[in-house]
């Protein structure tokens, strides 16, 4: 009878990692989509409330 091979599990459990495929698009730092958000909720309170 043959030994069967046993196959070990892949390292990365079928996670890809695509940093250095991206080439074009918004490059923006985190801190910024935070801030943005951010003040798009206050507007967004002031909207509703009637303060804008």
């Amino acid at each position: 009878m043959a030994k069967e091979k046993k196959q070990l599990p892949f390292s990365q459990a079928g996670l890809v990692n695509y940093t250095g495929d991206v080439k074009s698009g918004i490059k923006m730092k985190p801190e910024y989509v935070i801030i943005f958000a951010v003040i798009l909720v206050f507007i967004e309170i002031a909207l509703w409330r009637g303060g804008l």
